[in-house]
């Protein structure tokens, strides 16, 4: 696969412009209201038109020492025992440039003059990038269609560029749309739904922590002058879920357990029923957590809450 040639003809600084961010180093949302910003991408999928089935993950980074790919694999899986062709990805679909492996390659290179040391780090950064790229459209599960959002890991600086993972990524698998970096905005029937990499809303910078009584979304909804029937949450590798107002929100854990010695893995299955006017029916949604024992992965079902 030849990625290295490709290059973004748009800077990621127009996106974090378009999303109201300040700069690159503070995310701030506070003011800005969340906004179908522009048609929305619509839902294909092949279920008979009066229910729709997806499963929402999160946080892959593939290229990371810590991920667990067998558990990635379950969920395709699952997936295709149980007729699901819609999968949402809520980011970091890959290690990045945050990866374990970086600082070893850098300090291969610290003999060298600091002019010199930089390019061997810029090339070995880019090399490493690339390479993760490659690797996770080889490994990351087939389905119908994966929906995906672009999240913090998925970016790189090199040479006055940022590189979206996703850009490559959605141009060698056909059958991965990527949706734009930090959120994402789809639509079926009626069903309003926006992905979003954490809420940053809540947040007014990013070494910051959510005060106890706020759950992550709040801010985003808050400050949206736009209701969705659905919001799934990534970045915080934790699950939860909960209704905010006329909102189900998803929050996905992820596949990783670099900070965790029993790190949560696992995904959500959303079924909604359609009425004959296309309308939100009877909506049930299931969160499987997935463990591994004696060489065998098993599935937990610990959520199962029908509106």
């Amino acid at each position: 696969m030849d990625v290295g040639g490709i290059m973004i003809k748009k800077s990621i600084n127009d996106e974090w412009k378009s999303l109201g961010v300040i700069n690159k180093d503070v995310i701030n949302y506070r003011n800005f209201n969340i906004l179908p910003r522009s048609t929305p991408t619509l839902i294909y999928s092949k279920q008979p038109p009066d229910k729709l089935e997806f499963a929402v993950i999160s946080d892959t980074h593939y290229g990371s020492n810590y991920t667990d790919e067998d558990l990635i694999e379950q969920i395709g899986e699952y997936c295709y025992r149980n007729n699901i062709d819609v999968i949402m990805h809520l980011g970091d679909f890959i290690e990045g440039d945050l990866g374990t492996k970086i600082d070893i390659l850098f300090r291969r290179g610290k003999r060298l003059s600091p002019k010199r040391l930089e390019n061997f780090k810029n090339k070995m950064k880019l090399d490493y990038y690339l390479e993760q790229v490659e690797y996770a459209c080889s490994h990351y599960p087939a389905c119908k269609n994966t929906y995906a959002i672009s999240g913090n890991h998925d970016i790189i600086y090199n040479k006055g560029n940022y590189l979206n993972a996703l850009t490559y990524i959605s141009k060698e698998r056909k059958d991965i749309i990527h949706l734009g970096y930090g959120f994402g905005y789809l639509k079926y029937n009626d069903v309003n739904i926006l992905l979003a990499h954490g809420d940053f809303a809540s947040l007014p910078n990013k070494y910051s922590k959510l005060k106890v009584e706020e759950k992550p979304g709040y801010s985003l909804l808050d400050n949206s002058s736009f209701t969705y029937d659905f919001l799934c949450l990534g970045h915080v590798h934790e699950h939860d879920y909960y209704q905010y107002h006329n909102t189900h929100v998803l929050q996905a854990p992820g596949f990783t357990n670099k900070n965790y010695t029993d790190a949560e893995m696992g995904f959500f299955h959303v079924t909604i029923n359609f009425t004959s006017e296309n309308k939100i029916g009877f909506v049930q949604i299931d969160y499987h957590e997935l463990k591994k024992a004696n060489n065998k992965i098993y599935i937990h079902q610990k959520i199962t809450t029908p509106k």
